[in-house]
């Protein structure tokens, strides 16, 4: 199972960037994301600690959610 499959999507998520951001459309644009330096990111273990976490921001939009 894929943790795409599992993703919780909110109407809230890009907001900041304009809206829904289709990630990895096109293999030319950088996505920014909690992984990139959010403090409140908090990694996944091996095997999905690579680009995977949960917010820990109290209150966040995204808070316990995976991201």
């Amino acid at each position: 199972m894929s943790l795409f499959e599992v993703l919780k999507v909110l109407p809230t998520d890009y907001v900041d960037y304009g809206g829904e951001v289709k990630r990895w459309a096109d293999n030319s644009l950088d996505y920014p994301d909690c992984s990139r330096g959010c403090r409140f990111f908090v990694k996944l273990m091996e095997p999905h600690s690579s680009d995977w976490g949960v917010c820990s921001k109290k209150g966040a939009p995204r808070a316990g959610l995976l991201t």
